[in-house]
């Protein structure tokens, strides 16, 4: 006799232990062998704990594979997610916004043109009849220029007033300032003959008196200096007693005192005797 087996029992309690969604107590009944009646097997399954009636599975059917019916019970139904509680929510992807930019531009700056304000004179109160006025200060005298020596660019030379005597002879010298500023001589300066050819002639410089006044020549103004010469040939010194006693001059070589450049004077007095000796006088104002 093939002894039942108990696999088909267990696998109906899985079935109705998953659906149910409880826990079930098993009772299992074996006969031994040769037991006069067939083998039963009793399922109890208590009471579910959502409430509800029990399902009770019958005796199997003797002589054969056993199959429990599985009872029709109703899965819970899902519950939605509580407010207070709310699901996993998916992360919101953010899109990079891209950078921009803005080339800055120069403002050119502009001068503000400056405005003067013309000042006010303030009035003056008149003090009370009587009384003596503020004294006002006179300005300061302006520092004028030191006056220095004529220069021989700044005069021009002139021979005047020649008159011829018995044995001498006479004339004037005068020297006057042409250029815009002012400036003075002092006593003698030099004088020598010569010929309009640039060759010299014979002739030396004997002062007369003392210089005792300074001249000063304002622009236009001129200074004046006498000379003397002989008309009569030293034979002592190897004049001819006949004749030109000396070579005839054509200029008056002048030089202007405190300078070394000299001022050409056209000279028409004829010939200067003893060796073409000119006496002259210091230099004196018009």
């Amino acid at each position: 006799m093939r002894r039942p087996s108990s696999f088909p029992v267990l696998v109906g309690l899985t079935v109705l232990t998953a659906l149910a969604g409880c826990s079930a107590g098993v009772d299992l009944t074996v006969e031994p062998a040769g037991s006069q009646h067939a083998p039963e097997v009793g399922v109890a399954i208590e009471q579910p704990r959502g409430g509800g009636d029990p399902v009770v599975a019958g005796p199997a059917p003797t002589g054969g594979s056993t199959s429990t019916a599985a009872p029709t019970t109703t899965p819970p139904a899902p519950t939605a997610a509580s407010p207070t509680n709310p699901g996993p929510t998916a992360p919101i992807p953010t899109r990079p916004v891209p950078s921009q930019t803005v080339p800055s531009q120069a403002v050119p700056s502009q001068a503000v043109p400056t405005q003067s304000v013309p000042t006010q004179p303030v009035p003056t109160r008149p003090g009370p009849t009587g009384s003596t006025p503020p004294s006002v200060p006179s300005p300061a005298p302006t520092a004028s220029a030191p006056v220095t020596s004529c220069t021989t660019a700044q005069l021009v030379g002139e021979v005047s007033d020649v008159t011829a005597g018995t044995g001498t002879s006479t004339a004037t010298v005068v020297l006057t300032n042409t250029s815009e500023l002012t400036c003075r001589v002092r006593g003698f300066g030099g004088i020598s003959l010569g010929r309009s050819d640039g060759v010299p002639v014979l002739s030396r410089q004997v002062r007369s008196g003392t210089a005792t006044s300074t001249v000063t020549l304002t622009p236009g103004r001129s200074a004046r200096s006498t000379i003397s010469w002989s008309t009569t040939a030293n034979t002592a010194v190897g004049e001819p007693a006949v004749g030109d006693c000396e070579a005839v001059p054509t200029s008056l070589r002048v030089i202007p005192p405190d300078q070394i450049a000299e001022i050409a004077v056209p000279w028409s007095a004829g010939p200067v005797c003893d060796q073409g000796t000119l006496t002259q006088s210091p230099y004196t104002g018009v």
